[in-house]
């Protein structure tokens, strides 16, 4: 999506908020003049009046929001980043910025956790622009690699698959349908049937990822890396968890550890957020 597609979902923003008393929210006059420096491309503006914005409300989702999409627009991926984290401690189901990570998602190259997050934008609001044609394009282009089913078919374990696969294919189901708490529930029950299987592990931990369980969603991919010390994917999503939650040393060590792994879209990543 261009930059103008996505200036589009905050007037969708404007339009709810218009319509409810807003002695308690930010004036969307401020909001409207950040989305014309954006058209204009006047993004030093932008970003000054970002900051602002921040500062005379600093407990609102929108400001850090806004905040972190202006910081994405100019390459700052990293503030992006802090900001939408932010943005998610003051309103944890505030779509636009679930939105704007499942964007960041796709835009480097994780599809299925980006096709998760969208589903999770629907399903609190099912009218949110470009959220649903997104997911389409996604579809049609076959970019969703559905990195848990290579883990799973990769595994040698000699658990019976006739009980295990099942188990796994509906959780996996129920992730990418934006069930989340289904998911967890069934992933739950198939580690109780194989509490050695590390791709349960992982695909436990991308759902408590998505729920934003960050000790919860950490402490299963290292699960699945004791299991299996060489899964790349689970070093690099480790990664981006701990770079999510503010914690760029060790997201940058396990990115590292992917690419040594040969995971190359680690080393993409580490040229955004680990390179000064």
């Amino acid at each position: 999506l261009p930059v103008e597609r996505r200036q589009e979902m905050y007037t969708h923003w404007i339009d709810q908020v218009s319509e409810v008393e807003q002695t308690d929210w930010i004036k969307v006059e401020i909001v409207e003049e950040l989305l014309h420096l954006l058209e204009i491309r006047s993004f030093e503006e932008a970003k000054s009046l970002a900051a602002a914005l921040v500062s005379m409300y600093p407990e609102k989702a929108i400001s850090h929001d806004l905040d972190g999409f202006i910081a994405y627009e100019t390459g700052d991926y990293s503030r992006a980043l802090n900001a939408w984290q932010t943005a998610l401690s003051f309103e944890e189901a505030f779509t636009y910025t679930w939105f704007n990570v499942a964007y960041h998602q796709i835009q480097h190259g994780a599809f299925d956790e980006g096709y998760a997050l969208l589903t999770k934008v629907l399903s609190l609001d099912d009218q949110f622009p470009f959220a649903d044609q997104l997911r389409d394009q996604l579809e049609e282009k076959e970019l969703l690699d559905n990195q848990e089913t290579r883990q799973k078919q990769s595994n040698t374990s000699a658990i019976r698959k006739e009980e295990l696969n099942p188990l796994f294919e509906t959780a996996l189901a129920y992730k990418q349908q934006g069930q989340f708490g289904a998911s967890l529930a069934t992933v739950n029950q198939a580690i109780r049937l194989a509490p050695d299987q590390a791709v349960l592990y992982h695909l436990r931990g991308n759902v408590n990822l998505i729920l934003g369980h960050r000790e919860q969603a950490l402490e299963d991919y290292t699960l699945a890396l004791e299991g299996d010390g060489n899964q790349a994917e689970t070093y690099y999503n480790r990664g981006l968890a701990h770079l999510i939650f503010l914690d760029p040393t060790s997201g940058c060590h396990d990115l590292q550890q992917a690419v040594n792994l040969g995971y190359s879209q680690a080393d993409e990543t580490i040229q955004y957020f680990c390179v000064d």
